[in-house]
């Protein structure tokens, strides 16, 4: 399957081709959301869900911001119907879900290095993703509130089932930043790090996912989104039914295989 090239952001493939990062690269103008490139982000995340070599997928920024958020001073944008009701709706439709759901339905792991200040959509795509990890110095901001708008890109989703309804109503009506520590502290990400070793450890981090038997990972992912709408005892039976396939994989036969040769797994994702 041949590499796709994408003009919006740079990626790069690292681990032998098993990590492909998608880095933001406009930290002169702090990573701005446009629409050109949030049709190349779905379309960078859905080509490698299905490429059997990607492993993880990752999405990261150059500079010191991760993303001021969305650009509204689209070139493509007919002036005059600049913030419309209909062209809001149409870059919520068109743009932010199409995103959201690529990030929901990818069979891989999806990662957001979050490396600095995360504004209004950007954060909540960053919060989308399956791990967020977070330097220190970077705060989420849902600043849709101050300008007469609800959290889109997911936030009225993730926000209220990671940190509950009255902590996701505060930081939505208010505003608020939310530094990474207390993000953390919260349950909104995962893990937050030193600026100034970052990368190095997130890196770390998603070394060790690489690594891990893919297939697993997906169907872990899976189990979780199905588990926000099934009762326990639904849950349970497609524990039972993903279990299965889980032990049909190859990865399943090496755990087994080096357990009993008492040496470490070599996943191959398969």
């Amino acid at each position: 399957m041949a590499n796709y090239v994408y003009s919006q952001f740079d990626m790069e493939s690292r681990m032998n081709g098993r990590l492909k990062i998608a880095w933001l690269n406009q930290p002169e103008r702090m990573n701005p959301l446009t629409k050109p490139l949030l049709l190349e982000l779905a379309s960078f995340i859905e080509f490698y869900s299905r490429n059997e070599d990607t492993r993880c997928i990752v999405i990261a920024a150059k500079g010191d911001v991760f993303s001021s958020g969305q650009n509204v001073n689209f070139e493509d944008t007919d002036t005059k119907n600049q913030g419309s009701p209909r062209e809001v709706k149409r870059l919520v439709t068109d743009y932010y879900n199409p995103l959201i759901s690529a990030i929901r339905y990818a069979r891989k792991p999806v990662i957001a290095l979050v490396n600095g200040p995360a504004s209004d959509t950007a954060a909540n795509i960053a919060l989308a993703c399956d791990i967020t990890l977070a330097a220190d110095t970077a705060y989420f901001a849902q600043i849709f509130s101050q300008i007469g708008l609800i959290p889109d890109a997911g936030g009225t989703y993730y926000l209220p089932k990671n940190i509950g309804m009255q902590k996701a109503a505060y930081l939505a009506f208010t505003g608020k930043k939310v530094y990474a520590k207390e993000a953390e502290q919260m349950g909104m990400i995962a893990d937050v790090f030193p600026k100034n070793e970052f990368e190095e450890k997130a890196f770390q981090v998603i070394e060790d996912i690489v690594n891990m038997p893919t297939q697993a990972l997906w169907l872990t992912k899976r189990a979780f989104r199905k588990s926000h709408d099934n009762r326990l005892n639904e849950q349970l039976r497609l524990e039972s039914e993903y279990q299965s396939m889980a032990a049909a994989s190859e990865d399943y036969a090496e755990a087994i295989e080096a357990h009993y040769q008492k040496r470490k797994a070599m996943f191959k994702g398969r």
